[in-house]
C-alpha cells in the first residue's frame, strides 16, 4: 500500500483524467474518461455539467482503486496527502435557480 499519494484532477477540453501519484512521482493509478461535445452552432461547443461531474466521479473512483487506495477506508485520509484539481473552462454553467432542475450545457 502507498503512502502519501497526490491525487490530481484534470477536467480537460474532451474528458476526465484521475491520476495518483505517489510521493516519488510514479502514477500508481491512472483513468480517463471522454464526455459529449455539443455543438449548437458553427464555432460554439458546450458540455453536460452533470455529464463532467459524473466522469470526474468516475475518473477519481477508478484511478484510486487502481493505486489500491479505497474510498470506504477509514485511513484513506491519512494516505492522500492532497488533491489538486486542474480545471479547462471559459464559459459558465447557466443552472436553474431551482436546485431539482438540471443546469443547462455551457
Amino acid at each position: 500500500m502507498h503512502r502519501d499519494c497526490i491525487l490530481a484532477i484534470d477536467q480537460g477540453t474532451t474528458s476526465s483524467r484521475g491520476l495518483v501519484v505517489a510521493a516519488d512521482g510514479a502514477i500508481i493509478g491512472e483513468c480517463r474518461q471522454e464526455f459529449a461535445q455539443h455543438y449548437p452552432q458553427a464555432g460554439w461547443v458546450e458540455h453536460d455539467p452533470l455529464e463532467i461531474w459524473e466522469r470526474a466521479r468516475e475518473v477519481i473512483g477508478a484511478a484510486m482503486a487502481k493505486a489500491e487506495i479505497f474510498a470506504y477506508h477509514p485511513w484513506v485520509a491519512s494516505i492522500v496527502a492532497g488533491v489538486g484539481a486542474f480545471p479547462v473552462r471559459r464559459g459558465h454553467g447557466d443552472g436553474p435557480r431551482e436546485p431539482r432542475l438540471r443546469p443547462r450545457r455551457a
